[in-house]
């Protein structure tokens, strides 16, 4: 399975009804892959996959809920919209508190079906460009030199060139390089951009690097 290729990702124990949603979804011109247990789908699961799960709750073996418990844990994000003949409130609460895009009760009206399996496509495609930009940030950021992430970090922290020179003890030219050398790796094009890559990354609180901002217009 393609990672990058979108699907709907059918996943019910009844081969009549899923015959029935992949002629919906093809006639959309939605791309799907059929699994008749959830144990049999979450086989094929690859992080980063792309495109919705359509889901019955009640399912012979592993349960719908139980397949995105399992999805969770292995962080795996990819929206779920339930179906089911018997919606109840606890199971819809459990469902929703773990992350699904809608449960629909059958019978249902295709269109609503339709309509779901499109803003949950919708919401996976802001997802997948989101894992590509982290993805390539990290990327970028693997392909500094040690000291050049030295200096990032202290960069991120507030402190000046002359201020970093003085604790690496070297000189401020040479800080100034591989400052010019990080922002060109990184693709930054501001000290401030700079910054919001390293708290990206995890390297600096959010709240930190506000304060510290803060502090130089202060």
């Amino acid at each position: 399975m393609n990672a990058e290729t979108p699907y709907v990702y059918i996943v019910d124990d009844d081969p009549e009804l899923c015959r029935a949603l992949a002629w919906l979804f093809r006639v959309e011109g939605i791309e799907t892959k059929v699994y008749h247990s959830a144990e049999a789908f979450l086989t094929h699961c690859l992080s980063g996959m792309a495109g919705c799960v359509v889901m019955d709750v009640r399912l012979t073996g592993m349960s719908g809920l139980e397949a995105q418990h399992w999805l969770v844990e292995h962080g795996i994000e990819i929206p779920i919209v339930f179906i089911s003949g018997h919606g109840d409130v606890p199971t819809t609460r459990q469902a929703f508190l773990s992350g699904a895009v809608d449960f629909i009760q059958k019978p249902y009206e295709p269109e609503e079906l339709l309509a779901q399996v499109r803003n949950a496509l919708a919401s996976a495609q802001v997802c997948q460009e989101s894992r590509r930009a982290r993805r390539s940030l990290k990327e970028r950021y693997d392909s500094l030199t040690a000291r050049e992430k030295e200096i990032m970090l202290l960069v991120g922290h507030g402190l000046s060139s002359k201020q970093i020179a003085n604790s690496l003890g070297i000189s401020s030219r040479t800080v100034e390089v591989h400052r010019g050398h990080l922002m060109e790796k990184m693709e930054a094009e501001s000290l401030p951009q700079l910054v919001l890559m390293i708290c990206d990354l995890g390297l600096l609180n959010p709240s930190d690097a506000s304060r510290l901002n803060q502090g130089k217009s202060a």
